[in-house]
């Protein structure tokens, strides 16, 4: 009751503020009559009036400019969501959304709702699939609290890495980094209907035909919630012919530094709602696919090897041709102290940025389970906890075994990269090749781009640990154990450094053997200007 006096007389005072002089007759008589009986007291609540009047009037302007004046600015009418229609999309795209952020002819083409509508069909459509909800289908348990927290819209952190084994002569598309860069995505599917694999609803029509995008969808791109539009509708449309693996950028903490939720803030208006259903999506995406046929297998994953990954010979070995096993804890310590005694001249000691790590037998290495995707170096315990999968590097130098980067990540030689395929490997089926992205540094981009060479199966991968010079032609045979980098989207960047072509791989399975694996590295033509 107390409170409610006070609440009573700061209004009643407040008002003080913006009358009229009581000689004029604009104030009511037994107002006037009470001023006189003003005390120290009454004069805080004088203050306290003219507080909350002024507080609440620049509030409910500021609640105003956002609920109203920012919605004709940036939002669309409140219409029925039309059918998603490819052709139109890539058309609105290259007219509408220009490369450069300072273009004043930019036009918002997606709405809040239409990305939502992506995310619903997206997420609704991962909770149906048959095969995911099929508990035989999981070496390990069915991560329950992962299903329950999509169905609640939730964003539960319970990692999982799956098989795909595909019938012979299957073929497999392979594209990189796209980082918000919405032309070169769209000029991908562009591509692919051009070859009668994809048709003009984003259907794939060809069976043997598959789509694999290896992470880093948005950031650093002006136009990360286009392209999440784009690949939400891809993969409703195509659910087991397209695979999103993830990548370390879909991430919450990346997203706060990286742009995306600032693009979400200014072309939506508000970020909350949006970020949960997107911090979702994240979680329902694989960390790593291992693509089989026969008995021979590659790693497709963002980052590289996770060498603390300890259930790959029960996957690969599994029953079903398309199977999940969780994370669970990474054998980290457990892995390096048997490629200890295999390697008895590796130097375990190593300096990085002034630190000193006992590679072995300090904490750097422990067994751990990770609890979030977000995780960074513990200089206090001397831990490196960032998912390999998610983060790790490639070395350019065989000569190297394993080394600290990234502040939260390993960098992986040429032995320490066999000994951790034949750790997946089973007595059966073989894991023999890594494909991978996220490493587009100054010093890898030679590598990937290969601007002395001019022949176009050199342009947009790199190869590490090849063992033989590699054949003048476009489709080229794989070599055991070799670690191919693909290049990133054009306009995410780095152009700076170099990558100004768009291109993809096509990967050729056989059930044969390995050496009947083939791969083709193809240009893709731009239909934006520039």
């Amino acid at each position: 009751m107390k409170f409610a006096k006070i609440i009573k007389k700061s209004i009643l005072l407040g008002l003080l503020t913006i009358m009229l002089p009581a000689q004029a007759g604009w104030v009511p008589q037994w107002l006037t009559q009470r001023l006189p009986e003003m005390t120290l007291k009454n004069s805080l609540y004088f203050g306290l009036g003219t507080l909350t009047l002024t507080s609440t009037s620049i509030a409910g302007y500021l609640w105003y400019k956002k609920q109203y004046l920012s919605k004709k600015k940036y939002s669309t009418p409140d219409t029925p969501i039309p059918e998603f229609n490819f052709e139109t999309w890539k058309e609105q795209c290259t007219s509408s959304l220009p490369l450069k952020p300072d273009c004043t002819n930019h036009v918002q083409i997606l709405s809040k709702r239409m990305l939502e509508s992506s995310l619903e069909k997206y997420l609704n459509g991962f909770i149906q699939n048959p095969i995911m909800q099929d508990s035989t289908a999981w070496v390990n348990n069915k991560p329950t609290k992962l299903f329950n927290s999509v169905k609640n819209r939730k964003a539960v952190f319970a990692p999982y890495v799956q098989k795909i084994k595909l019938p012979h002569n299957s073929q497999v598309s392979l594209f990189g980094d796209i980082h918000g860069d919405i032309h070169s995505a769209n000029d991908y599917i562009a591509y692919w209907q051009s070859k009668n694999k994809i048709d003009t609803n984003m259907t794939i029509i060809d069976d043997t035909f598959y789509m694999f995008f290896l992470g880093d969808y948005v950031d650093r791109g002006l136009y990360g919630p286009e392209v999440i539009n784009l690949i939400m509708q891809l993969k409703a449309k195509n659910p087991e012919h397209v695979i999103l693996i993830r990548g370390n950028h879909e991430d919450a903490e990346l997203n706060k530094n990286y742009k995306f939720n600032e693009q979400l803030e200014e072309k939506f208006n508000s970020n909350s709602g949006l970020s949960r259903k997107i911090q979702c999506m994240y979680e329902t995406l694989p960390l790593a696919v291992f693509l089989g046929c026969g008995n021979t297998f590659a790693l497709c994953c963002h980052g590289n090897l996770e060498p603390g990954f300890d259930k790959g010979p029960a996957l690969i070995d599994h029953p079903h041709d398309t199977a999940f096993t969780q994370l669970g804890e990474l054998k980290r310590e457990t892995q390096f102290t048997k490629y200890c005694k295999t390697h008895p001249r590796y130097t375990k000691t190593y300096h990085y940025q002034n630190l000193k790590y006992d590679l072995f037998f300090d904490k750097a290495l422990k067994n751990y389970e990770p609890s979030n995707l977000s995780t960074w170096l513990d200089f206090d315990n001397g831990i490196i906890t960032g998912i390999g999968f998610q983060w790790n590097d490639v070395s350019l130098d065989d000569n190297n075994h394993i080394y600290p980067s990234r502040d939260c990540a390993f960098t992986l030689g040429k032995k320490m990269t066999k000994f951790i395929l034949e750790s997946y490997s089973s007595e059966i089926n073989k894991v023999l090749f890594v494909f991978r992205a996220h490493q587009h540094t100054r010093d890898m981009a030679p590598h990937i781009l290969h601007n002395d060479q001019d022949h176009a199966c050199n342009h947009g991968v790199g190869r590490a640990f090849a063992k033989e010079p590699l054949l003048d032609k476009d489709a080229w045979q794989l070599q055991p154990y070799m670690v191919h980098t693909l290049s990133v989207c054009p306009n995410a960047e780095y152009q700076d450094i170099g990558f100004t072509r768009n291109t993809c791989t096509l990967l050729t399975l056989s059930e044969t053997s390995a050496d009947d694996w083939k791969l083709e590295v193809i240009e893709i033509p731009k239909t934006y200007q520039e």
